[in-house]
């Protein structure tokens, strides 16, 4: 069942200076309210998730980054992407997100 006070509410317009890891979670928010399955638990997940996914796009804008934390960040994220998997998926709609997470860990500092 829907939470109350995220029930029918939609993001507005791609805001401008969003990574690729927070637009992915904003996706992923989107399929869980099109399946119906986005109640007070996947909401508190979904602000965790994003705050990551902030914190691995400013990460893969500095070159000075380390690399451990890099990891470390991609490594809870991914569980919170499982966690928040959409039920009945056709496919596997996480290989993109998991390449983007590598991607971030291994891009040349």
């Amino acid at each position: 069942m829907p939470c109350d006070s995220c029930s029918g509410q939609r993001p507005g317009p791609k805001r401008p200076g969003r990574g690729r890891n927070h637009r992915a979670v904003d996706d992923l928010a989107n399929q869980l309210r099109a399946a119906n399955v986005y109640d007070s638990h996947a909401a508190a997940v979904v602000t965790l998730a994003r705050t990551l996914a902030a914190s691995l796009d400013r990460m893969e804008r500095n070159p000075d980054r380390s690399e451990h934390t890099v990891a470390t960040v991609a490594r809870v994220q991914l569980e919170l992407y499982r966690e928040l998997r959409p039920p009945d998926t056709a496919g596997d709609p996480f290989d993109e997100l998991t390449a983007a997470l590598a991607a971030a860990i291994h891009a040349p500092t």
